[in-house]
């Protein structure tokens, strides 16, 4: 079957090319976008520049060969192969648009994410012609956008979570310890002896010593649990997947000591110790704001009976404390 040009004509019924398919060449070579047409089997009979520098393959290489084999597409998460929007747009008769979740794979294995979209060709009698692909890289634009929500829920020093993405991860660990019926424990941890490093050897100093503790706490957790900074030297700490309280006490312990070992920082040796409140889920309560709440009372209570230590939060104490006071009896 011969190929046909990007107008619709067979090479062989032109004599020379005529101005209407020279201008047609000027122009997708001017298109910032790629853009492939095939004849109505499926195989590539016009190529312009960005789609040989996208796909790796030049007009000589490209020109005959199955759409297929040139435009490789993947889901840009599970790499499962995707099928060419210009071949479903020929099967269907209609436009096709896949969108940025899609990874182009070039000749030479780079990667491109790709927004594409193809259509059927088809002659002034209805006849299938095959079909246009054009596609566009967004890479730079999906990295950027990538970026801006990374740094939107994660704090810029340590690289840990922040408020914005705890709140969301703490919603998701409540909703899966009371789908499993286990246990969560949330827990407020606040250093003692952090300011007098900042005030003594400045903030630059205490940045170091900030970093150094989360990547202590993150080495301690396992991957289905969380470490945040909500700012200052306030971290909380997400423990999923126990059975009974009791259960938290080993690694609660370790943090405290963890925490104590000493930092070596420009030839210094910098100690600050871990006052830790917790709160267990659903224990104490299952509201995310109030289980938080109650995992920062605890914290102020380790800090008011000694430090370098944690407390679990008391509901019951909490009970009374917010009762209203019984009237005296007459």
């Amino acid at each position: 079957m011969p190929t046909h040009d990007f107008a619709g004509h067979s090479p062989a019924a032109n004599d020379g090319p005529t101005a209407e398919n020279a201008m047609a060449r000027v122009i997708l070579a001017s298109i910032g976008e790629a853009v492939i047409a095939t004849d109505p089997s499926g195989c590539i009979s016009t190529i312009n520049a960005e789609a040989e520098h996208l796909t790796g393959w030049s007009r000589q290489q490209a020109m005959g060969m199955p759409m297929d084999d040139v435009f490789r597409l993947v889901d840009i998460d599970k790499r499962t192969p995707i099928e060419c929007p210009a071949a479903t747009a020929m099967r269907e008769n209609r436009a096709i648009r896949i969108g940025a979740d899609t990874l182009l794979i070039a000749r030479d294995g780079r990667e491109f994410i790709v927004e594409a979209s193809a259509a059927p060709i088809r002659d002034e009698g209805a006849e299938p012609l095959g079909a246009v692909l054009i596609c566009r890289d967004v890479s730079d634009t999906r990295h950027l956008q990538r970026c801006i929500a990374w740094q939107a829920g994660h704090d810029a020093l340590t690289h840990l979570p922040n408020r914005n993405l705890l709140t969301d991860r703490l919603r998701q660990a409540i909703s899966l310890a009371l789908r499993q019926k286990t246990l969560l424990a949330v827990c407020f941890l606040d250093l003692d002896g952090f300011k007098p490093i900042n005030d003594r050897y400045g903030h630059e100093v205490g940045d170091r010593v900030l970093v150094a503790v989360a990547e202590r706490l993150t080495g301690m957790i396992r991957g289905s649990d969380t470490v945040a900074r909500i700012g200052g030297d306030e971290f909380v700490l997400l423990l999923t997947g126990a059975e009974a309280p009791i259960d938290f006490q080993p690694v609660l312990e370790r943090l405290i000591s963890e925490v104590a070992m000493p930092y070596h920082v420009d030839n210094r040796q910098l100690t600050v110790t871990a006052s830790i409140g917790v709160a267990i889920c659903p224990l104490d309560d299952s509201d995310p704001d109030t289980i938080l709440r109650h995992a920062d009372q605890a914290m102020y209570v380790a800090k008011q009976t000694g430090r370098n230590r944690y407390q679990l939060f008391d509901p019951e104490h909490e009970r009374r404390l917010s009762a209203p006071p019984t009237p005296p009896q007459r």
